[in-house]
């Protein structure tokens, strides 16, 4: 791609835009579904674990509570069971965790990924915590990467500077729906000419979407806004009228 780049057109930006749109709708229904499943395998594993509380180690002195919360428990350990051997486990929650990287696998063919890796901002409540666990972090990394006279002379050059220059990661994206990048081989100004596109896709998206959030009406304005007087019918437009007029 370096020495024969893409053509720089407005319809090679269309149809991979059209391509990023539909990966990452298909990455966010997955992920969608996904969450759908983990919380329903949560609520039930949840379940067995209160009713195996309540079965064996606070059994009801009513026999018919008793025995009703057994049944409940079989038939939950029943759907555990359903759902892993039914391959409802690895159709929806495995295959969509899959999805990114097996785009990426055929992606990176033609010097591109996709990168649903987003800035997440987290609650004000829990930035206390987050900022003791990166200082503790920091300080653990620091202490446990100095090394010892005895290691540093019993390990080469070549496996000290491998140990000393980790794989940096993937840095995540400024898009909140995640992106396409480009690899360095492909020509700057396609990249730059597709950011441009996208960048005006995303502006006119964001600003439909606010005048469809605008438009749409809402219950507090349903109830509290003025009512619109009724139109009065013809004859007081005409009472009205021959009332001017005289």
């Amino acid at each position: 791609m370096a020495s024969f780049p893409p053509p720089a057109s407005a319809a090679v930006y269309r149809d991979l835009l059209i391509f990023e749109e539909r990966l990452k709708q298909n990455s966010a229904r997955l992920k969608a579904r996904k969450n759908k499943y983990q919380m329903f395998l949560g609520l039930l594993c949840a379940m067995i674990m209160t009713l195996v509380y309540y079965v064996l180690y606070q059994p009801s002195q009513h026999w018919l509570l008793h025995y009703l919360r057994i049944g409940l428990l079989m038939v939950c350990c029943t759907m555990l069971f359903l759902f892993f051997a039914s391959g409802i486990y690895a159709d929806r929650i495995t295959a969509a965790k899959n999805f990114v990287p097996q785009a990426n696998r055929a992606l990176w063919t033609f010097n591109m990924y996709l990168n649903m890796r987003t800035v997440s901002s987290p609650p004000r409540w829990l930035a206390p915590l987050l900022f003791w666990r990166k200082t503790s972090a920091s300080t653990s990394a620091t202490s446990s990467h100095i090394p010892n006279e005895n290691d540093t002379a019993s390990l080469g050059p070549r496996r000290l500077f491998q140990r000393r220059t980790p794989i940096q990661p993937i840095p995540p994206t400024q898009n909140e729906r995640g992106e396409i990048m480009f690899s360095s081989r492909v020509h700057a100004n396609f990249r730059d000419g597709y950011e441009r596109y996208r960048n005006a896709f995303e502006r006119k998206r964001r600003e439909k979407l606010e005048a469809q959030r605008r438009s749409r009406p809402s219950w507090l304005t349903f109830f509290w806004s003025n009512p619109t007087k009724p139109a009065p019918p013809a004859s007081e437009k005409e009472a009205e009228r021959h009332a001017k007029a005289t």
